[in-house]
């Protein structure tokens, strides 16, 4: 997904959610290709501007947006 990455380390993407808006299932990215793709790494980085604990999600994938496959364990960074 060369999209979510562009090679700066000083910089960052994020989303920042008020503790009470975190809730369990909740997407917080949701990325679609119109053909499958080939995950073959994911990196998670918590930031000092973060309030959540990156270590807590996990990568589901779905062919049809209503049924959810788990693809990895809790991601640990």
């Amino acid at each position: 997904m060369p999209l979510l990455y562009d090679g700066n380390t000083t910089a960052y993407n994020m989303r920042i959610f008020a503790t009470s808006l975190l809730l369990n299932g909740m997407a917080v990215y949701t990325v679609e290709y119109n053909t499958p793709v080939k995950i073959t790494s994911l990196t998670l980085v918590k930031t000092a501007q973060l309030t959540y604990d990156v270590d807590s999600y996990i990568l589901q994938g779905s062919n049809d947006n209503m049924n959810w496959t788990t693809l990895s364990n809790r991601l640990m960074t």
